[in-house]
């Protein structure tokens, strides 16, 4: 019983140990359980990967601080920033695989 007082946090009554527990506590442990599931898993990792990519052109790319006005000037700023990330994501996934890529890419 010792073991069970140091891990959770119990109060040594006369007989017994009490513990009490928020309906904080008890419903965070709910939606902890929820979370560690398969399904929750996967849908986490599917949100993940379409919260990334605005994430990443807002943070590094700075796109809502845009320097021109207008409709077309602002859309081909834009375009050409997702353009520089698609190019970097290139780079990056050639120099992980090395030269073993079947399309063998050189930039000249």
């Amino acid at each position: 019983m010792e073991l069970m007082a140091e891990t959770c946090r119990c109060k040594p009554q006369r007989k017994n140990y009490a513990v009490h527990v928020s309906a904080t506590m008890a419903e965070r442990a709910r939606y902890m359980e929820k979370l560690s599931t398969d399904k929750y898993i996967q849908l986490t990792k599917k949100r993940n990967a379409v919260e990334g990519i605005p994430s990443v052109l807002r943070r590094r790319f700075r796109i809502d601080d845009i320097p021109t006005f207008g409709y077309l000037r602002s859309r081909q700023f834009v375009l050409l920033k997702i353009g520089t990330y698609n190019f970097n994501k290139l780079l990056r996934h050639n120099r992980r695989i090395g030269g073993q890529s079947a399309q063998n890419l050189a930039i000249a």
